[in-house]
């Protein structure tokens, strides 16, 4: 299993990372190379979707990250997903590497619900032989997972135009990822840290979030989550689909095994993303040097 650092961030790849100075960068002229279902997020032509631009002090990195206790900013050049076998996805897990099930509600004296908890398991199979599709094999440091279905905690915390801040919000988190529209753009999506994961293993957290308001019985939030406590539902997805955080925020979504949703906006409630291990980083392009991992003090605002 791998381990989170009391700070919320497990620096020991972090730091292996920053002084490697060798890094090999190939081109793709033999198809890809590793059955891996994972993806390079910090150079063309992956570009960060329409209105979520990064940090305008890096422009080209991966996700950008700050860290709520020490306001410590960094930017990990990968993204990890739970493709389906077939689709790009392993042979061995497949839609379950990335899991989030409800196993508990909280209730209060009226029977409306008024919290939950998750248990969440990342599974490092990029390993897997014939899974295909991906970028990087082995394995993965300073894994984060953020949850793009669940608001940060403070009400109003929002870039305008977004709409209704949905009533999930999560708890005990250690990072903030950064999302947004142009000069409202700022660290908003809450996030978790998984520490590093090494090939083959798995990470599992408990995951707690709150509800703004309490769901009475029979609405349709209610209904859901007490469906996926009854019937051990993944509600953790993303698919290859999504690049970065490409929308915030998303519904709550059943991952039923399918290999990409038919309805837009449904192949991600959340993201992982991590750094590779420098050993045996393969990459695609040029230009990838001195962008795959920054990172910076800044004072927390």
């Amino acid at each position: 299993m791998g381990t989170v650092s009391a700070s919320g961030v497990s620096w020991m790849g972090m730091k292996a990372f920053m002084v490697a100075t060798v890094v090999v960068v190939v081109g793709l002229l033999a198809g890809r190379v590793f059955a891996s279902p994972s993806s390079i997020i910090s150079i063309p032509p992956v570009l960060p979707p329409a209105g979520s631009p990064p940090p305008a002090f890096d422009p080209k990195a991966g996700q950008w990250f700050r860290d709520l206790a020490s306001g410590f900013e960094s930017v990990l050049p990968l993204e990890f997903y739970d493709n389906i076998p077939g689709d790009g996805g392993s042979l061995f897990v497949g839609s379950l590497a990335i899991e989030g099930y409800v196993t508990q509600l909280h209730y209060d004296q009226q029977g409306n619900i008024t919290s939950f908890d998750m248990t969440a398991t990342i599974t490092n199979d990029t390993l897997s032989s014939g899974a295909g599709g991906g970028d990087y094999a082995g394995d993965m440091f300073g894994v984060m997972l953020t949850t793009e279905f669940a608001d940060d905690g403070t009400l109003g915390n929002l870039p305008p135009g977004k709409g209704g801040e949905g009533n999930i919000f999560a708890k005990d988190y250690e990072l903030m990822a950064w999302y947004g529209r142009g000069l409202n753009a700022d660290y908003i999506v809450p996030t978790y840290s998984f520490g590093d994961i090494a090939a083959g293993e798995s990470t599992t957290r408990v995951l707690s979030f709150g509800l703004y308001s309490p769901e009475g019985p029979g609405s349709d939030l209610a209904i859901q989550l007490e469906t996926a406590l009854l019937l051990d539902w993944d509600m953790f997805i993303n698919r290859t689909t999504s690049s970065k955080i490409s929308q915030y925020l998303e519904d709550f979504l059943h991952d039923d095994g399918a290999a990409f949703p038919s309805r837009r906006g449904q192949s991600s409630d959340t993201s992982v993303f991590f750094v590779p291990e420098p050993a045996t980083m393969c990459l695609v392009g040029l230009g990838f040097l001195g962008l795959l991992f920054r990172g910076r003090h800044r004072h927390t605002r």
